[in-house]
């Protein structure tokens, strides 16, 4: 996705917004076929409006933290002007708290599964298993050693 915010303009062909956001072009039709988008159509060609390249620009950011289509419709459904965005940065927040959740829950998981693992590898190797130290592992030894 793009860094510096470009001065936004009226209207975007699709190549425009495949490179400002680093997108397909077959998803932008995808987020089109699902209502996402809704480009001006002009013989063959797409036009985006500056509506949708602020729609794309949640969709992206939220594809990037894993929320599904439906979380996405909704959050963009959400939006209203006059409250500056206020409900839908509200409802992103709590998307956003319950897939940090569920992410931790899935590490702790995955981290229980690589220690059950390497305790059997120990196990039937009949010696210590070496193996490289991860950041994480770094930190977790700190903390056990403070």
């Amino acid at each position: 996705m793009h860094t510096a915010r470009p001065v936004l303009k009226r209207f975007y062909y699709i190549a425009e917004l495949q490179r400002l956001f680093d997108v397909t072009a077959r998803a932008l039709r995808f987020y089109e076929e699902k209502g996402l988008l809704s480009p001006i159509r002009k013989g063959t060609s797409r036009i985006y409006t500056r509506r949708d390249y602020h729609r794309l620009e949640v969709i992206v950011r939220a594809r990037k933290v894993n929320l599904g289509l439906g979380e996405i419709e909704e959050l963009l459904a959400l939006y209203d002007p006059t409250d500056n965005g206020r409900a839908q940065v509200a409802r992103a927040l709590d998307h956003m708290h319950d897939r940090a959740a569920r992410l931790d829950a899935e590490r702790a998981a995955v981290d229980a599964a690589i220690a059950e693992l390497t305790e059997d590898l120990r196990r039937l190797e009949g010696r210590p298993v070496e193996r490289r130290l991860g950041a994480r592992d770094v930190g977790a030894l700190v903390r056990l050693s403070s």
